[in-house]
């Protein structure tokens, strides 16, 4: 079997079809998988804040039941997940809304000089 190494650098270029202030944003970053000699999968999400929540903004309570009906947190069945008052997903602790946009990727082998780059692709 042959193995194969190659280093990549890749960059990303982001558009925002609406308003997201000065975004979009990759509060999340983006990630490079099962890289062949001619392909490389490539997440990524486009966010409408620069940053994520803080670790100290509110969270949902989850709460199970048990196998005999009751309100249990050990338990496997998720019964609710409640929301503090007028919190909402996009409020929770560590959370950034999505936006709808467009990207494309620039990237060139390391040892390389020239770029290539893929068309837009729509993101939502």
């Amino acid at each position: 079997m042959k193995s194969f190494c190659c280093t990549l650098t890749i960059l990303l270029l982001a558009y925002c079809s609406v308003s997201a202030h000065d975004g979009p944003y990759q509060a999340t970053g983006f990630k490079v998988g099962e890289v062949t000699d001619t392909t490389a999968i490539v997440w990524t999400r486009l966010t409408k804040r620069e940053h994520r929540n803080p670790t100290d903004a509110p969270n949902v309570n989850i709460e199970y039941l048990s196998a005999d009906g009751k309100v249990d947190r050990r338990g496997r069945t998720v019964s609710a997940v409640v929301f503090e008052n007028g919190v909402g997903v996009s409020d929770i602790r560590l959370a950034v809304p999505g936006v709808d946009g467009d990207v494309r990727i620039l990237f060139k082998p390391r040892s390389g000089s020239d770029w290539k780059q893929t068309t837009w692709q729509e993101v939502n």
